[in-house]
């Protein structure tokens, strides 16, 4: 008899040092919540873990991890003007990681 599939977990090949990288290079520099976005934040996380983000699971990947670390605070979404002085959604860090502050 066979186990039921079930969604893998993202989070299963992670550690807490990689949400502390992916904050420190989102904090870097200015980062689009929009995937089609030329600067979206998605590359800050697959440069940080090493995820190559022209690969479709891995780019999937990346959305679901964005959408729990924005959900627990450990980044968030700010509306703030580009460099055209359009408003635009960027993410940044919002509570920084120290241990047990932020749930996975």
């Amino acid at each position: 008899m066979s186990e039921p599939w079930s969604w893998p977990d993202v989070f299963s090949d992670l550690n807490r040092n990689d949400l502390e990288a992916v904050q420190r290079r989102v904090a870097s520099s200015e980062w689009r919540e929009n995937p089609r976005a030329k600067d979206w934040v998605g590359i800050a996380v697959g440069e940080a873990l090493n995820l190559d983000t022209n690969d479709t699971y891995n780019k999937s990947k990346i959305r679901q991890l964005l959408k729990v670390w924005i959900e627990n605070g450990a980044l968030r979404v700010v509306e703030q003007p580009d460099k055209h002085r359009k408003m635009r959604a960027f993410v940044v860090v919002g509570k920084w990681f120290t241990e047990g502050e932020i749930d996975e």
